[in-house]
């Protein structure tokens, strides 16, 4: 049957309408940039995995016996190149968990008038965890010798316990807190990689966060540096 020509005009406009042709022209720039994306994948960089151990420096203003405060960490990650040649660029994600089990001994003020510094062990629990993703740039100075940076923001959970006792075992206080926090971490490191693909890596990383534990004796920031070593896989 044929169409008449009021019908013949609509469903020209139908066929010509900007949708369809934005529709169609999508779809053939996808058909034709599909081998290339192909072949581009191809000679990208591979992927990177770490995983890594190391201690976390937290800022605080505490006075311990031994001055500083660390803590152990474990970390993994993987880095996705996305593009470049001598200089790739791309992005990466992991997570970091951090753990603490153990007496401290910290200097604090008596109350009363007296004001003498006394020393008590602080028998602190804690678990902190966070994710974080952003990007990165890597070099190879030479082969198998590998230099990256990477910088983003990161989200945390952290949970703390703290009991005081003094030296005669009397409990001054204790205190329970948990809660969320966002920041931002900005790392680098080396990979050494062999012809396994299989290497070793040693890193930093610096974070600013918002989660903040208060302390017997003072406030205890979750942000510092982090240095660690490890094992890095090259797929």
């Amino acid at each position: 049957m044929l169409l008449s020509k009021s019908r013949f005009y609509a469903t020209c406009v139908r066929i010509m309408s900007p949708a369809w042709l934005v529709a169609a022209f999508a779809a053939l720039v996808l058909t034709q940039l599909t081998p290339d994306l192909a072949t581009a994948q191809e000679k990208r960089s591979p992927w990177f995995y770490h995983a890594v151990y190391g201690r976390y420096m937290l800022d605080d203003d505490l006075e311990f016996e031994d001055e500083d405060y660390d803590i152990p960490l474990l970390g993994f990650d993987a880095q996705q190149p996305i593009g470049g040649a001598k200089l790739v660029y791309g992005i990466e994600g992991g997570g970091f968990f951090s753990w603490e089990s153990e007496e401290r001994t910290i200097f604090v003020t008596s109350a009363g008038d007296s004001g003498a510094r006394v020393s008590a062990v602080v028998d602190i629990n804690s678990l902190l965890f966070d994710a974080y993703a952003g990007g990165y740039l890597s070099f190879e100075p030479m082969k198998g010798i590998r230099i990256w940076a990477g910088a983003g923001p990161l989200i945390l959970w952290g949970w703390r316990e703290t009991e005081s006792t003094t030296a005669d075992d009397e409990i001054l206080i204790s205190e329970e807190e948990s809660g969320f926090g966002a920041g931002v971490y900005a790392r680098m490191g080396i990979d050494i990689i062999f012809k396994n693909n299989l290497g070793f890596t040693t890193g930093a990383r610096i974070t600013e966060t918002s989660l903040t534990f208060d302390d017997p004796a003072g406030e205890v920031n979750v942000e510092g540096w982090q240095f660690y070593v490890g094992l890095v896989y090259r797929q």
